[in-house]
């Protein structure tokens, strides 16, 4: 029988029953990669990563699988991911993860001995397609032609998200999916799923609201999404919402699940970073 440990941690916050949940499983070695995708449709958090051992140097080696596919890169899972390591592990300030796409560069913070805050390097944001059809763009939403602020845009820092301003805390709880309209816009774009976003918050010192909705993955919200918070920053920037510097993201406020990401935009790159909550430790045997 074969038997692999693992860590339940909540991404992007700082109190338990927030943030994105991630199961992280500490030592992957034995498993292939039909059993990892099984694994995670299990555990079925919208991610669930699998570590092995270094092999260009880094700390780990890491594998993201999302219920149905596995990711070349995702920010949730690298955040959790370094912040178990650092539980694990007598490691502290510069991290390197092995990943898919290459390697992301992290950076953990302790407080009191105990690891406390992950910070993840994204490359610059990449900007992409625009899209000026408000009509089609408000019927993928569910939402009102009016609840639209300007056209949607496509940004990537290593994964490509569409993104659409909306009007206010209403139209954000208002969003109904159009299952076969919005599959289509992603893929007209290239991007990976649809970040809806807002400058009316709930929090004073956030700069804006944010809903995820992924295409492809398994899941059909996602409670905070470090990838697209990235991106994010150069909407946010080409927008005037922000300048260079700090700021706040939440998100996950409409699923029960309220999260907190925090970016740090300097123009040329972009860091995305968050708190984590240990939940559980458990032993998957098979």
């Amino acid at each position: 029988m074969r038997r692999y440990p693992y860590l339940h941690l909540d991404v992007f916050t700082d109190r338990p029953f927030g943030g994105n949940p991630l199961s992280v499983f500490l030592d992957g070695e034995g498993l292939s990669a039909s059993e990892m995708q099984s694994i995670a449709k299990e555990m079925n958090h919208s991610v669930t990563t699998f570590l092995f051992p270094a092999e260009r140097g880094g700390a780990a080696k890491m594998r993201i699988f999302t219920p149905v596919v596995e990711l070349p890169f995702a920010g949730h899972p690298v955040i959790g991911s370094v912040f178990a390591l650092a539980l694990e592990n007598p490691i502290n300030g510069e991290v390197t993860l092995e990943v898919g796409e290459g390697q992301i560069s992290t950076r953990i913070e302790r407080e009191n001995g105990a690891p406390s805050f992950v910070w993840m390097t994204q490359r610059r944001p990449e900007n992409g397609a625009k899209l000026t059809d408000v009509d089609r763009l408000a019927r993928a939403l569910g939402v009102g032609r009016g609840d639209i602020d300007g056209p949607a845009e496509v940004w990537s820092t290593g994964m490509a998200f569409l993104y659409v301003a909306l009007n206010g805390l209403t139209p954000m709880g208002r969003i109904r999916v159009n299952l076969q309209i919005l599959p289509e816009l992603l893929q007209e774009t290239g991007a990976r799923g649809v970040y809806a976003v807002t400058r009316e918050t709930l929090a004073l010192k956030a700069a804006a609201r944010a809903r995820c909705f992924p295409s492809g993955f398994g899941v059909s919200e996602d409670p905070a999404t470090g990838s697209a918070a990235g991106g994010f920053a150069g909407f946010a920037m080409g927008r005037g919402w922000v300048k260079t510097g700090k700021f706040e993201v939440e998100q996950g406020i409409e699923l029960g699940r309220p999260s907190r990401i925090l970016v740090d935009a300097d123009g040329s790159s972009v860091r995305v970073g968050g708190r984590c909550v240990t939940m559980g430790r458990g032993e998957l045997t098979l």
